[in-house]
């Protein structure tokens, strides 16, 4: 094979090589963009995930154009819950309204043991949310600290009305 044909050959190769990393790429960019992007759920949303006290969880979902963003419970800053003693916990949501109508929005979250019993329900008062507007949500509860320290799993339920 003479040089010229060798050549041919790993021109042919070079552009094979490029060409993947130019598919590869095409093909990530959107992927990447989803990252981003909200799970889509029916009204209202149900789910079941994993809880720490005082961690904020990203919940990402959205619902008719409201996409809720996080919530995360916690003791008021500087207090632990104890055994036996009720305490406050404070509940924030923060959402966001990608519709232009204004919503009212109902919130609940139960407080689940490590196997999925149920321990304490938070029903959170109704809110409503402008067209358009991004907005966070405190909600303060009492709850036992027994049940505080015991969640592993928050159960939420999200209504858009």
């Amino acid at each position: 094979m003479g040089e010229e044909a060798r050549q041919d050959i790993v021109d042919t190769g070079a552009v094979r090589r490029a060409a993947a990393v130019v598919l590869a790429l095409a093909c990530a960019a959107p992927l990447a963009a989803q990252d981003d992007a909200a799970r889509q759920s029916p009204n209202p949303y149900q789910e079941e995930i994993a809880f720490e006290i005082g961690r904020p969880l990203a919940v990402n979902v959205e619902v008719e154009d409201v996409r809720w963003v996080a919530v995360r419970v916690a003791p008021p800053e500087g207090e632990q819950p104890a055994p036996g003693v009720d305490g406050t916990v404070v509940v924030d949501l923060s959402f966001d309204n990608r519709s232009r109508r204004g919503v009212d929005l109902v919130v609940a979250l139960l407080l689940e043991d490590e196997g999925g019993a149920p321990l304490q329900r938070l029903n959170c008062p109704e809110v409503h949310l402008g067209g358009g507007k991004a907005r966070e949500f405190r909600h303060s509860f009492t709850a036992p600290g027994d049940v505080l320290l015991a969640a592993r799993r928050v159960y939420l339920v999200f209504e858009v009305q």
